[in-house]
């Protein structure tokens, strides 16, 4: 089968894929997991890591994660949303001693204090916000739509996507 070579806009390493192959593409060297239409076919620099090849998120700040579901644990009276900043935005059960930087008001055993995290980035060539996944190494992995994800990867998230963080389900909004 032929191949292509393509560049990952996150570490700009060159890949070596089939023509036609799978939408979906890890990168080998940092894991990030997109589009095949977020990869180039021409060489990445440092200067373009403010730029978008493609970006098919239409994200136009950052987003909201509404928790949609638990199991009882969310502590009642409590917003149960939360607007992502931008940068990284770590996120995990309310604790004194926790670490994250946006936690949620649960009690949710199953959920660590530092369980999970989502870069927002800023394309200026598209005037759109990134959002990636990636778990925290946390006891009780991180889901997206239903999958675990495998330790190291990052993952490009789109409007709707369901994120599991122990018991409870968050779903990535727009306001």
């Amino acid at each position: 089968m032929p191949t292509k070579t393509i560049y990952c806009p996150r570490c700009f390493a060159s890949l070596s894929v089939n023509v036609g192959a799978s939408q979906l593409v890890k990168c080998s060297k940092c894991n990030y997991i997109g589009d095949l239409a977020t990869y180039s076919e021409r060489p990445l620099k440092r200067e373009d890591s403010g730029t978008d090849i493609v970006d098919s998120s239409g994200f136009y700040k950052p987003a909201k994660l509404e928790m949609i579901k638990d199991d009882g644990t969310w502590i009642s009276g409590c917003p149960k949303s939360i607007t992502l900043k931008r940068g990284i935005n770590t996120l995990g059960r309310q604790s004194d001693n926790s670490q994250s930087n946006t936690q949620f008001p649960t009690t949710d055993p199953f959920m660590s204090k530092n369980h999970a995290a989502i870069d927002v980035i800023y394309k200026s060539r598209t005037a759109t916000f990134e959002h990636s996944l990636s778990d925290n190494h946390s006891m009780n992995h991180t889901y997206l739509n239903g999958t675990p994800l495998e330790s190291g990867d990052i993952i490009v998230l789109k409007k709707g996507d369901e994120i599991r963080l122990g018991h409870t389900i968050f779903k990535l909004i727009n306001e």
